[in-house]
């Protein structure tokens, strides 16, 4: 007899059915495995391994338990690959007993949809800006939209978020968790009842920690008066991360800790365990509902770490051991970046789990290891190379072995894991010829032999990506950096702020141009041009920025001031800096711009405070062409507190390019980052500046 805690209702949904309980289907995997040797090694019907028998015999049994940790979810867990369809990708991870009794444990955002619900009416319920203004616009990032950054001193907000939280709970019987968590980004309200309860002494992790956590903890109260078996859940994120110094938790609130890292790829760095530990310990005594965000996307987030593979699946044994006992499930958030650094998120046809290859063996290992942490890795791994890959299982092993050794390598990872640290010391070119070498022989020796055939040669395919990745960022390792110095001349005359560069007087100025990816790479799809002249009392610029196919992307309504246009809207940077001063102008079609101001480098840096300062004096205008926008500029220099720009003591200045474009005319907004001088990252990376002055 197979059986387990099912249960049906008409008030789920019959296709995810994700907040059941699917104890008697897992039982039926459970025999499946365990009796006659069923794996499902990948989604789809390639991933199938079922021994041929032609009888089945068993002996006396009797099997029970429950799974080490009761929640094991993933998000961005839709293959993209069009072998692969929805139904089969579902069923794989049900399959690998992907669920929790209850639906996800994880938190997320939980206000992003105020800002449309009482944006217009109540924008008292939202954060007070520095000047004492309240906003609900939503905040545009690439493809996403951020928003909710609500005012928790405010009653109403208390009122409503408990409201909401009963609604869902009587909507759904089977819903146990709610979550209550700010939006995304800056949540900081300086109205007065906020301020008071903020922590600035606990540093970054903590400055919010007791307002939020606080917030969190009155909400749990008051629903478990009408709900006393359902849970409110926040993650420790952001600026709310770290353990708050408020009283005890209500019983009824559960933590997701968000590891701000992939925490098995970093279990062989110096210091990670002791200090992931730590974390875990100080969060299980503030609340006995503890979960874990894992970000299995982040070794592949950046650009140049896009194609490199991270191998660990030892150190997710490590890793769980770590938390077994006081954290009760795992959320693990895969990559929707593909091997080119494209957002897969709403482009038509693809899925947003890319190059879900790269992953698969963690995840096989990761999810067996969760539903029973006695399994023994290598036996695990024997078994995947031996059974799925057949003759071929022992090259592809080799792949793997020395992928997950270099890539765990401390030595290696202290040469930090960026495009320079990963393709000249942790994967350098012979390596990767080497490594690459072993699946080729995979795919050469097993052909003629299916199914292994095809799964070498679809695990070749999947990595080649990988070797591209490594011969691109050699050649820009050993590229030559541009664009140091930038000697700008007076002004024959002053150029006509109206938008229109074809005056005359921008032929003899100084040109900044060859704009590169902002990590040195020559290959972009939109090139732009920036001319600068000055006279005795104005810096005067003319920006061009061709565009290919439809208009440029603007998300922000047009003359927006001091708005995040550069998350979503085409537009051109512009950074001035000087001892511990920095300048940085953003403008973009249809007149939108910010100016900003930083007085001190050496302080942390508050976006939103550096764009109350007003640039007093400051012309600029833009129009939208056939092909491209345009912009002229004119800054009195007296608006700006550097000492005019010479040989002897220049400006350190850099031009930058955000470019949002649509994946083949269609579907998903994507971006690129170019920079006239590389930043090798951030374009507030001063030191990577180049330098100016007046001639």
């Amino acid at each position: 007899m197979l059986s387990g805690g099912d249960a049906e209702s008409p008030d789920a949904d019959p296709a995810a059915r994700q907040y059941l309980p699917f104890g008697t289907v897992y039982a039926t995997y459970e025999f499946l495995e365990r009796a006659l040797g069923v794996r499902w090694y990948w989604p789809g019907e390639l991933g199938l391994v079922a021994p041929k028998r032609s009888t089945v015999s068993l002996d006396r049994m009797h099997w029970h338990g429950k799974p080490s940790f009761d929640c094991r979810h993933t998000y961005f867990a839709r293959a993209d690959d069009p072998d692969i369809s929805a139904a089969e990708s579902l069923l794989w991870w049900r399959r690998l007993r992907h669920g929790a009794l209850g639906g996800p444990a994880n938190a997320n955002h939980s206000f992003n949809d105020w800002p449309g619900r009482y944006g217009k009416t109540h924008p008292e319920y939202f954060k007070m800006r520095p000047d004492g203004s309240r906003s609900a616009k939503t905040e545009f990032f690439g493809s996403g939209a951020l928003g909710g950054h609500v005012c928790l001193s405010n009653p109403d907000v208390f009122r409503l978020t408990v409201e909401d939280k009963r609604k869902q709970f009587d909507g759904n019987t089977l819903w146990i968790y709610g979550a209550v968590m700010p939006g995304d980004g800056d949540i900081t309200c300086y109205c007065e009842a906020c301020q008071a309860v903020m922590r600035p002494e606990r540093g970054s992790g903590g400055v919010h920690g007791d307002l939020v956590w606080g917030f969190v903890n009155k909400v749990a109260a008051e629903v478990r008066k009408t709900h006393p078996n359902r849970f409110i859940t926040c993650c420790s994120y952001g600026s709310y991360r770290e353990v708050p110094e408020i009283g005890v938790f209500e019983p009824n609130v559960a933590v997701t800790l968000c590891t701000g890292s992939a925490a098995p790829f970093q279990m062989d760095s110096a210091g990670y365990r002791s200090n992931y530990v730590g974390r875990i310990k100080a969060w299980s005594e503030k609340t006995a509902n503890l979960y874990v965000w894992d970000y299995w996307n982040l070794p592949r987030w950046e650009t140049g770490q896009h194609a490199a593979p991270s191998i660990f699946p030892h150190a997710l044994r490590d890793t769980l051991v770590l938390e077994y006992g006081r954290v009760r499930g795992r959320y693990l958030e895969l990559t929707q970046f593909d091997s080119e650094g494209k957002d897969l998120t709403g482009i038509a046809g693809r899925s947003n789990w890319a190059d879900w290859i790269y992953d698969a063996l963690n995840i096989y290992v990761g999810f067996r290891l969760m539903w029973n942490m006695d399994e023994d890795v290598d036996a695990v791994l024997g078994e995947f190379y031996r059974e799925f890959y057949g003759p071929a299982g022992p090259y592809v092993r080799r792949f793997y072995e020395a992928a997950e050794a270099a890539g765990m390598d401390p030595n290696n990872r202290a040469a930090g894991w960026s495009h320079k640290g990963i393709w000249s010391q942790t994967y350098p070119p012979a390596f990767v010829e080497k490594v690459m070498g072993y699946l080729r022989q995979a795919e050469e020796v097993s052909r003629g032999q299916e199914p292994y055939h095809a799964r070498a040669a679809k695990t070749l395919r999947a990595f080649l990506p990988f070797e591209k990745a490594s011969k691109r960022w050699t050649a820009v390792l050993d590229r030559a950096i541009r664009n140091e110095t930038l000697a700008v001349g007076p002004a024959s005359r002053k150029p006509v702020i109206d938008g229109n560069i074809a005056d005359p007087c921008w032929r003899a100025a100084a040109v900044a141009s060859e704009f590169c990816e902002s990590f040195n790479s020559a290959d972009l799809r939109a090139q732009t041009e920036l001319r600068f002249l000055h006279d005795d009392t104005m810096l005067y610029m003319a920006i061009r920025a061709p565009f290919g196919g439809p208009k440029p992307r603007r998300v922000e309504e047009a003359g927006s001031k001091d708005r995040p246009v550069w998350a979503a809207d085409d537009s051109v940077e512009l950074f001035f800096a000087q001892g511990v001063r920095k300048y940085q102008l953003i403008f973009g079609p249809d007149d939108i711009y910010v100016d900003s101001y930083e007085a001190d480098m050496t302080k942390k840096y508050d976006s939103e405070k550096a764009r109350q300062w007003d640039c007093p004096g400051m012309l600029h205008k833009s129009r939208t062409g056939q092909g491209e926008w345009t912009a002229e500029v004119a800054i009195p220099l007296a608006s700006l507190e550097l000492a005019r720009p010479s040989r002897a003591d220049p400006w350190r200045v850099n031009f930058c390019r955000n470019y949002f474009y649509k994946e083949g005319g269609k579907g998903g907004w994507q971006v690129e980052l170019s920079t006239w001088r590389p930043t090798f990252g951030s374009f507030h990376n001063v030191e990577r500046f180049g330098t100016m002055w007046f001639e």
